[in-house]
């Protein structure tokens, strides 16, 4: 997250998320709604350089600029 690589950890249930279905997917849902409401409140165009932004940012990570 520090590096803005990911946007949000979404928590597992007790022993791992292969040990409940239910609440592994319910726990996605929560976040997949978060990030949706986010991103469809921007402009479109907004929306496109943010994106556009982060995921050309993603190559510079560690990098220096000299």
């Amino acid at each position: 997250m520090r590096l803005g690589l990911v946007d949000e950890i979404i928590p597992e249930p007790s022993g791992g998320a292969h040990t409940n279905h239910e609440l592994a997917s319910a726990f996605l849902d929560e976040a997949l709604s978060r990030a949706l409401t986010t991103i469809t409140a921007m402009p479109s165009g907004q929306r496109m350089d943010a994106r556009y932004a982060k995921w050309r940012a993603m190559g510079h990570v560690g990098l220096s600029e000299a």
